[in-house]
């Protein structure tokens, strides 16, 4: 479908609403700013966390380092028992290398659980400390050298740090959450007392677009609403002003040329008699004006019943007819004859409630406007759906494009191949008249391509009366 309103409509589906917008930036704007708070808390936390484990593992780590190494300088020793012999502030597994035999008093950690690379730098002699993953938890093994080939491990389990970290990540996380919502819930309560004063003023720009002149806003509220209010309903007054102004003159000039337009008429319709006693010229010339006036009387007609329609003053005689029977006879009485009327079997015994006289107008002007600019009507189709009834005039023209088919039915607008002055003598109004009585009627006109792709289609659209 062409209608402007289906387009506007569809960029409005297309661009989100402003409060939405609002609710969704402070969205991302919390939870941005909660996850980069939870990354840097939680960073922060785990290394404090870490580095007081690791300096208690190093002083324990150091004072048993010394009490092993004295203990080995003595020449009757138990290995195991001097191992269980220490009483660690912090827990942690004890390993012993020497003479060439491991030494543990936990069954729970082996030398092959020791990493590679720590072993093998404490035997080149550098004392070292490796954090590393042991069933699944996070461990820390510090390891020395001591007297000869002799090499001393604790290991010290970070489970209970792992634990803490992980505590505090999901409470990060779901601290995280909840500010996100609770942001979007104040953004919303926020836009919608920023959004609610424009969507007034979107919905009255609206209304008054689509002719209600009267729409304005109510100006009791907050200050700065207020003044806005004002100024668009100063705005609306000037312009429902001014609209009444040029609809009052365009209805007097209208009036005002009846009477010469009469004099007009009837002094070509006198000169038409004796038309055999002029000239060959004069002839001509008299049939230039016979058209041009013709032409200002179907113009004038046109305008006082645009004026009409503009002041509110056109008066509509709704009657329910069957459309299978009202339509055909009602393009009869127009003098269209000759064209073949399809109807539908959905359309059968339908029932439309319309001022025939308007709707006669519509078809008139639109017949019309095939004669003069696309060949003449060649089909007129009576279909049906379930709301709507529609009448659809085929033509015989060049189509008519995508970008002139909502500005043909401007006021003054012939379309692309009606600007010259010599196609026709229509005065620009009947495609817009004809709009202006569909509405009136609560239906509708449109331009599309008929199904054959020749030439064009003008669809009647009228609301179904059910009885």
């Amino acid at each position: 479908m062409t209608d402007a309103g289906l387009g506007s409509t569809a960029q409005t589906r297309r661009r989100p609403r402003l409060r939405n917008r609002i609710v969704a930036r402070v969205g991302l704007l919390v939870a941005g700013l909660s996850l980069a708070l939870g990354v840097s808390t939680h960073l922060v936390v785990r290394d404090v966390v870490l580095h007081e484990r690791d300096q208690s593992a190093v002083d324990q780590f150091s004072a048993n380092a010394v009490i092993i190494a004295a203990a080995l300088r003595s020449d009757d020793i138990d290995e195991l028992e001097l191992l269980s012999s220490l009483r660690p502030e912090v827990r942690a597994r004890e390993l012993l290398f020497t003479d060439g035999q491991w030494f543990t008093a936990s069954l729970q950690f082996q030398p092959g659980d020791l990493p590679d690379e720590l072993v093998g730098a404490v035997r080149g002699g550098r004392p070292s400390t490796q954090r590393f993953t042991v069933d699944g938890s996070l461990a820390v093994a510090l390891g020395t050298q001591l007297e000869g080939d002799s090499l001393y491990f604790e290991v010290f389990s970070l489970e209970d740090v792992q634990r803490t970290l992980a505590t505090l990540r999901d409470t990060l996380v779901a601290v995280g959450i909840l500010a996100t919502l609770g942001g979007m819930v104040v953004a919303w309560w926020i836009g919608r007392g920023l959004a609610g004063p424009l969507e007034s003023v979107s919905r009255a720009a609206a209304d008054i677009a689509e002719g209600d002149l009267r729409t304005r806003l109510d100006t009791d509220a907050d200050e700065e609403v207020a003044r806005i209010a004002e100024s668009f309903n100063r705005m609306a007054d000037s312009l429902e002003a001014r609209i009444e102004r040029e609809s009052r003159f365009a209805a007097d000039v209208s009036h005002e040329l009846r009477s010469p337009l009469t004099t007009l008429v009837n002094t070509v319709s006198v000169l038409e008699h004796r038309r055999h006693e002029l000239s060959p010229e004069s002839a001509e010339a008299l049939t230039l004006l016979a058209g041009d006036v013709k032409r200002f009387e179907r113009m004038v007609s046109d305008l006082i019943e645009i004026s009409k329609h503009d002041s509110g003053s056109m008066r509509f005689d709704l009657d329910e007819v069957e459309a299978t029977d009202a339509i055909p006879r009602l393009i009869r009485r127009l003098g269209h004859a000759e064209v073949p009327v399809a109807i539908d079997p959905t359309a059968q015994e339908a029932i439309v409630r319309v001022d025939l006289q308007r709707l006669g107008v519509a078809i008139r002007n639109v017949l019309a406007n095939a004669e003069a600019y696309a060949g003449g009507a060649t089909q007129i189709a009576i279909g049906a759906s379930a709301e709507t009834i529609t009448v659809c005039i085929d033509d015989a023209g060049p189509g008519i494009a995508v970008a002139e088919r909502e500005r043909i039915f401007e006021r003054f607008s012939r379309g692309m191949h009606g600007e010259r002055r010599n196609t026709a003598d229509g005065s620009g109004l009947g495609l817009s008249l004809a709009r202006e009585n569909m509405a009136s009627m609560g239906g509708s006109i449109r331009v599309e391509d008929p199904p054959d792709r020749v030439g064009a289609r003008f669809t009647l659209v009228l609301p179904r009366s059910s009885r």
